[in-house]
């Protein structure tokens, strides 16, 4: 189906959340880092997670407002303070898991 021209398509919380993933990921890369295999590690820990909780930052924060109106609940209640906690806790389940992979 067509969409009309004066209508502009948003891009999904998965894409914008991806474009934002990569630039976050060549910020990281640019980054100077020791040439000890320890420093290497963390930094490579620290991007990763990064990358990772931008991508969850975004998919939380578009789907569960959209979620929120499915189910009946007013959108409004997923409000920042409650997206943010539900984001930290997984930032640091993501953080421990990727340190543990890497840092083994």
């Amino acid at each position: 189906h067509q969409v009309p021209e004066n209508i502009q398509r948003t891009p999904s919380p998965l894409s914008d959340g991806g474009i934002d993933g990569i630039d976050v990921h060549d910020a990281c890369g640019q980054t100077p880092a020791e040439v000890d295999r320890v420093a290497v590690q963390v930094a490579a820990v620290v991007c990763i997670t990064l990358v990772a909780v931008v991508f969850i930052a975004k998919i939380v924060g578009g789907l569960l407002p959209i979620l929120a109106k499915r189910i009946g609940f007013d959108p409004a209640v997923m409000a920042s303070p409650f997206i943010t906690t539900i984001v930290d806790a997984l930032a640091l389940a993501v953080y421990f898991r990727v340190a543990t992979l890497v840092l083994q």
